[in-house]
């Protein structure tokens, strides 16, 4: 069984089942959940029922519009489009029987095998299709507060049975639960997995029950995901054999990632394609690839996946060092070029001047344009490093024809590194907005002095204002930031400042009386979204001597013009 919440593990989303059970989605309108349905069958079995009864108990009292019924069948079903309506009537007979509903609010038509959502031709993909998908629409003018979804809607009742029990105790419920069919044999395994119950995982194997072939090769699936790696390599040594040889791919191609020691994985790996696992597609490689796990890439690479090294896996492993070299060292190019442009200029992180000169003699353009993301606006080299790279690694690619025009007023707001905003405003980045980057430097405080002093010498306008009326005096008096404000009136600004940020009407005023105006109590807690506002509570006003101190400064300074 899949099962879909916000709070699994990583591992848990992994967890690919042969036969799920039930998946989850939903918003402020609607409720949308899929059951699934064993081979060629449209009974609601014990497992089945129980999550309906879940869907049921999270609607809750709320009225419903309709619930919509929309059944499926695999491909590999017979009569798909008969099964099909016949698993859609299923579910709304249900709810027609077991809620206040009615049969008029369920609507339920049929798809066949349409509309699959997963490859027929794997054993997991054929699962998926399997399914009946129910949508709950609600009024547009709901009341929330109807509705009357509890935390008792989060464990099915099987659940709280089998966890509250250890030993011997919880087997003979397991051993109760599997016999009568109410619950999926893999699905006792999956709860031990997911709420970290290493005893009765360990436990289960030696409880007695009957697994069948395909529901021990889902169980090792999770296991595997979870890190139990003794458990799947002790279950590959003894099944390993005789597996189908789609069903040997897809174990090699799901162990990519998961919990559990990374070397410990790249064996199992490697385990898999002495077993006769075999990499048709790029889906492993790739996975390894973007979780930056040059162990499990090597072990990829080692099983033949080397065939799929291409510009974009190459491009993409610039984030781990480790990883590009493995790439590079079976036959990846350094000057891969992705269809966006980008580069190993746009992905590496450029630490030192050999970094830089290493792309260079590999042949790649310093100043060519790509995107990082496909979504994302086109950036050259320099763009990326100057959020990031050392003042020496950006003064080398300076050197080496690294277009400094390519930069401007969003690089240096896009950077809070201090050293890079300098070197920026000395190296002549042309900067269009001035009053927009100037105030967006003061908001850093003290530590962005430098370069204020470096945009000053640069003959910059300090004392503009923005759009909205913003300026650096202004927003350094509002920030209590009183080395800001000697900074610039020893510099001349204009000493008016208008302190409503989000009205562009607010009145221009003396910074003197804008300073006078800042509070020297503790600010209040935000109010929270489910409670009263602190702001009401009857306490009396805590002075933040921090404050007071830093306001008495900016007065000082204020009143006399200087320090």
């Amino acid at each position: 069984m899949l099962f879909v919440l916000r709070t699994f593990t990583q591992a848990t989303l992994l967890a690919i089942a042969l036969v799920p059970s039930l998946s989850w989605a939903s918003s402020p309108l609607q409720i949308a959940a899929d059951v699934f349905f064993e081979p060629g069958s449209s009974v609601l079995h014990g497992e089945q029922i129980d999550q309906l009864d879940r869907l049921k108990c999270r609607v809750g009292t709320t009225p419903i519009d309709v619930l919509i019924v929309v059944g499926h069948a695999s491909s590999r079903e017979r009569n798909a489009q008969a099964l099909s309506m016949a698993r859609a009537l299923a579910v709304k007979q249900w709810f027609a029987d077991n809620t206040e509903w009615g049969a008029i609010r369920v609507y339920a038509e049929a798809k066949g095998a349409r509309q699959p959502i997963a490859d027929n031709n794997t054993d997991e993909g054929s699962a998926k299709n399997r399914r009946a998908e129910m949508e709950v629409v609600f009024p547009a003018t709901r009341d929330h507060s109807v509705r009357s979804h509890s935390s008792h809607c989060a464990d099915l009742r099987w659940v709280q049975s089998f966890l509250a029990l250890e030993g011997d105790s919880a087997m003979v419920v397991a051993r109760s639960l599997a016999r009568t069919g109410w619950v999926r044999v893999p699905s006792l395994y999956r709860i031990a997995l997911q709420r970290r119950r290493d005893d009765l995982f360990t436990r289960l194997p030696h409880a007695g029950i009957a697994t069948t072939r395909l529901q021990r090769i889902e169980i090792a699936q999770m296991a595997l995901a979870f890190g139990k790696f003794d458990y799947f390599k002790n279950w590959l040594r003894g099944e390993g054999r005789s597996l189908e040889g789609a069903q040997r791919d897809a174990l090699l191609k799901g162990a990519c990632t998961g919990e559990g020691s990374v070397l410990e994985r790249a064996a199992v790996i490697r385990m898999l394609h002495a077993a006769g696992a075999v990499s048709r597609t790029r889906e492993g490689l790739q996975c390894a690839v973007t979780h930056r796990n040059a162990p499990v890439v090597e072990a990829y690479l080692a099983g033949g996946a080397q065939r799929f090294i291409d510009a974009d896996l190459v491009v993409e492993a610039g984030g781990s060092p480790e990883v590009l070299d493995r790439l590079l060292a079976w036959g990846g190019n350094l000057a891969s070029r992705t269809v966006h442009g980008t580069t190993l200029f746009h992905t590496s992180r450029l630490q030192t001047v050999a970094d830089v000169q290493r792309l260079l003699d590999g042949g790649l353009d310093i100043n060519a344009k790509g995107r990082t993301y496909r979504s994302n606006p086109e950036t050259t080299p320099l763009e990326e490093a100057v959020s990031y790279a050392s003042v020496e690694v950006l003064d080398f690619m300076k050197q080496a024809g690294a277009d400094i025009n390519s930069l401007g007023p969003a690089n240096l707001r896009g950077t809070r590194i201090a050293a890079n905003q300098i070197w920026m405003v000395r190296n002549g980045v042309p900067i269009s907005e001035v009053a927009e980057v100037v105030v967006h430097v003061a908001r850093q405080g003290e530590v962005a002095l430098p370069v204020l002093e470096a945009m000053h010498e640069r003959g910059l306008d300090l004392g503009g204002a923005t759009a909205w009326g913003e300026s650096a005096l202004g927003i350094a008096i509002s920030m209590y930031e009183p080395a800001v404000v000697r900074f610039l009136v020893e510099r001349g600004v204009p000493l008016q400042v208008r302190m409503n940020r989000m009205n562009r009407e607010a009145p221009v005023q003396p910074a003197l009386e804008a300073a006078e105006s800042l509070s020297e109590v503790v600010p209040p807690a935000p109010c929270a979204s489910y409670g009263v506002c602190p702001t009401a509570l009857p306490y009396p006003p805590i002075v933040d001597l921090k404050r007071q101190r830093k306001k008495n400064e900016i007065l000082q300074i204020l009143r006399t013009g200087r320090p």
